[in-house]
């Protein structure tokens, strides 16, 4: 891995695989936790669930569809961005189906605060 801060983002879109949401429901405290560390790095610029629909509770993950996750991150290589999924529990776990994940390079046109 380079020494230096990547410049390239990389989309993310990683499905869970079927009937995962059990566990991911078990181990989101944990991927939840394990994300300060990764914040930290400073390679971690967005991420979260992606849902099949608008959940019923915003509030109450139990009540959402999961469908995946959606990430930017900060990496040389496309390489270097699955090496990044595979250390998350999602993956460990097998909530993530990182064999099936979209990874593009991504060159933002606009980005506005939300």
């Amino acid at each position: 891995m380079a020494t230096s801060t990547p410049t390239t983002e990389w989309l993310v879109v990683v499905p869970d695989k079927p009937n995962a949401l059990a566990k991911r429901l078990e181990v989101r405290p944990t991927h939840f936790a394990n994300l300060e560390a990764v914040t930290k790095t400073g390679r971690l610029k967005f991420g979260g669930a992606i849902l099949n629909d608008k959940p019923t509770d915003p509030a109450d993950p139990k009540t959402y569809d999961f469908a995946g996750s959606s990430i930017i991150y900060l990496a040389d290589t496309k390489q270097e961005v699955t090496d990044f999924l595979k250390q998350d529990i999602y993956y460990e776990t097998g909530v993530w189906d990182v064999d099936n994940a979209q990874i593009y390079a991504l060159r933002t046109a606009v980005r506005l605060p939300l």
